[in-house]
């Protein structure tokens, strides 16, 4: 992942959070056929795609907003990815806010690139963009690049 990305994981609400896993989909209520042909309408009806792997469905633009929806052997939910390119994040202000109504009516919440789990609307996702690496990256790369070098231990 490039340091100017913001990325995000969809999870069920009801993910067993319990378990040592990242296997977010496993045993959800939403993980249906029904809920799964909804979503990839919506994605279609809202964003380019295209099909790079049998199982994973990409959906937008590499310089803007990204969404890797991905499915298991049954078709069933196995990962949704979206990944922001933070150089470009006023032309994909729009998009966030079509990614929004789209999951936003579904019983999920956000894990970010933060390692935060915020509730998916529009406010949440921009205030976890404005504090990550990623922005502060895009908004002045030789800072933050002297911060990571100022923190690197040196042996004397």
């Amino acid at each position: 992942m490039a340091v100017y990305q913001f990325p995000m994981t969809v999870v069920p609400i009801d993910f067993n959070s319990k378990e040592e896993s990242n296997d977010f989909w496993k045993g959800s209520k939403l993980n249906n056929k029904i809920f799964i042909n909804t979503i990839i309408e919506e994605l279609n009806d809202n964003f380019e795609s295209s099909r790079f792997l049998p199982n994973t469905i990409t959906f937008g633009k590499e310089n803007g907003l990204k969404i890797d929806f991905m499915t298991d052997s049954n078709g069933l939910v196995d990962e949704i990815f979206i990944r922001i390119h933070v150089t470009y994040l006023k032309e994909s202000l729009p998009d966030i806010k079509k990614l929004v109504s789209i999951f936003g009516k579904y019983d999920v919440f956000a894990w970010t690139g933060n390692n935060t789990k915020i509730e998916f609307d529009y406010e949440s996702i921009l205030k976890e963009i404005e504090e990550s690496n990623a922005f502060k990256f895009v908004l002045n790369p030789l800072g933050y690049l002297d911060e990571i070098r100022k923190n690197i231990p040196r042996s004397e």
